[in-house]
């Protein structure tokens, strides 16, 4: 028996017992603070296109697509994504591979408001801190 979280079509509903599909930008909400989900949406926020090498590079994970993908059905944040190709070293030979770059629409970042900054502000602090 497939769980209703493995559904693809299944509803979400955020703290207020309001009803979020995947994507819905009217309720956004925002992650707890040290988890990979605020780390990926701290950098979206801040006005940046990312993409999973520097994801990588700044936080050490390699599952920036997973945590759109969270940001989108959990969190109810709509971003934007573009696919580009890249060569890559595989073994001895080099190779062209799929990737994609995500931001968020400057409409997006600014009906957050001064909770965006704050947010922003926030995660930069833990990573300060983790970094110690």
């Amino acid at each position: 028996m497939r769980k209703e979280k493995d559904r693809p079509e299944a509803a979400l509903q955020n703290q207020s017992g309001q009803t979020i599909k995947q994507g819905d930008s009217t309720t956004p909400r925002l992650p707890h603070i040290g988890t990979m989900h605020s780390r990926a949406l701290a950098r979206l926020l801040a006005g940046r296109k990312i993409d999973h090498h520097q994801f990588q590079n700044e936080t050490g994970s390699y599952r920036l697509s997973r945590d759109i993908h969270v940001l989108g059905v959990r969190y109810g944040w709509r971003i934007e994504r573009a696919e580009y190709q890249r060569a890559v070293r595989d073994g001895q030979r080099i190779a062209m591979r799929s990737f994609a770059r995500y931001w968020l629409s400057p409409e997006s970042i600014a009906a957050i408001g001064p909770r965006g900054c704050a947010f922003v502000d926030a995660v930069a602090q833990f990573e300060k801190r983790a970094a110690a």
